[in-house]
């Protein structure tokens, strides 16, 4: 059984909020190599993405093989509560066994009825196809109540990966823990991270919990020779769990003391407003903010950069960064690093050798290491090269989509 598994071509139902994405390169990488290992990936999102996408969803024809949840346009509302009834009502004439299953498996799993209803509707699409594994890559609340009710519905296992904001965000870890039973029906329990997998076996109690880190595409991101010699870069959503704020602070500490330096910040969000303001109610120069970039613009703009700068904190909400991927790509670059000393970043950067660890919320300290690698570039060179050395050893895609595919293997038996 185990060698027919082996030899078979999987056939994995991705669940995901939204396909592609731009912040989420960690799953596109997993999800082209793993079809480059024999697997055969369908993609079940509720959103379509609302900007740029990465060159390499076009190249892969993943477009091709995304289905989206068909209301998605409506909101919670009478609206979308009479479209639910009228499509329950025509089901229930074509087909009253399938349909009476459904329910009952919407009723079991589902405790928000206007979840219900997006899964309800987000069926109709991939019913009819054949799954060995149905797989969450961020195991929301919403998103395991997804994979147990269609697993139920298709006869078929599913798997959980469990990264960040799921884990420690306020609403979600509250939520998901309501729903223990359902994940512990999970045939696999995956994490990125040691902090995280401590965590899992604290909360949950589960004693093996395999780790598969989001990793880079180490051919893509390669070393480059054209660097400027003081171009700082910072790449990410503008949410608090970033830390933007202390990086605009210590690029005012820079320059007051004379430090020449240019900082280029990309990404976008919420709190971009209050990031220019402080940047005009300061008076601080030479930063610049250049948008969300697709994968190709961001390793042209790294291409050019003296250090990368990610000063994460734990947000109020208790949402965090564990081990981000922007600062693997900066690694993989040979690009010295800047990061807080929080979430078990241990794991990935080792202070001193492979990037400098800085306290958490304390933009003199930023200042100082950013400082230490601009005035010293032969430091900074050992650095990039140690960080380089780590990528390739622990978070290349190669590596981590062989010990992820060897999982949903034996997830399917």
């Amino acid at each position: 059984m185990v060698n027919s598994i082996k030899n078979k071509k999987l056939r994995i139902l991705y669940l995901l909020q939204e396909f592609p994405k731009l912040s989420e390169t960690f799953i596109l990488n997993e999800i082209i190599h793993l079809e480059k290992l024999g697997g055969d990936v369908t993609i079940l999102a509720r959103k379509k993405p609302s900007g740029k996408i990465h060159p390499e969803v076009i190249k892969n024809n993943l477009l091709e093989k995304t289905y989206y949840t068909s209301v998605e346009n409506f909101n919670r509302g009478s609206g979308k509560l009479l479209f639910f009834l009228l499509k329950l009502f025509k089901e229930m004439i074509i087909n009253p066994f399938k349909t009476t299953k459904h329910l009952k498996y919407l009723i079991i799993t589902h405790r928000n009825f206007w979840s219900a209803c997006d899964s309800f509707f987000s069926l109709k699409k991939i019913l009819n196809k054949k799954f060995d594994l149905i797989h969450c890559s961020f195991s929301t609340y919403d998103k395991i109540e997804n994979a147990y009710f269609i697993s139920k519905l298709l006869n078929c296992n599913f798997s959980l990966s469990f990264r960040a904001y799921e884990l420690y965000q306020n609403k979600y870890s509250r939520e998901m823990m309501k729903r223990k039973f359902m994940i512990e029906e999970s045939s696999k329990i995956i994490t990125i991270s040691e902090y995280n997998q401590k965590y899992l076996k604290k909360i949950l109690g589960i004693k093996k919990v395999p780790i598969v880190h989001d990793a880079i595409n180490t051919e893509l991101f390669k070393p480059s020779i054209k660097k400027s010699s003081n171009k700082i870069i910072t790449i990410g959503r503008f949410v608090e769990q970033k830390g933007m704020d202390f990086l605009i602070e210590a690029c005012n500490i820079l320059n007051k003391n004379k430090v020449s330096y240019n900082c280029v910040i990309i990404g976008d969000g919420p709190l971009k407003k209050q990031y220019v303001e402080k940047i005009k109610k300061y008076e601080i120069p030479n930063i610049v903010f250049k948008g969300s970039l697709n994968s190709k613009e961001v390793k042209s703009e790294l291409a050019s950069s003296s250090v990368f700068v990610l000063p994460c904190i734990i947000a109020s909400d208790g949402d965090r960064d564990i081990l981000p991927n922007v600062l693997k790509e900066a690694m993989a670059m040979e690009i010295p690093i800047v990061t807080s000393n929080i979430c078990g970043i241990k794991e990935l950067v080792e202070n001193g050798v492979s990037g400098l660890l800085v306290p958490t919320k304390n933009s003199e300290a930023v200042a100082n290491a950013i400082r230490k690698i601009l005035e010293n570039p032969d430091f900074g060179r050992k650095l990039g090269f140690a960080g380089r050395l780590k990528i390739k050893k622990n978070y290349d895609i190669e590596k981590e989509s062989k010990k992820l595919q060897t999982i949903f293997q034996e997830g399917c038996l």
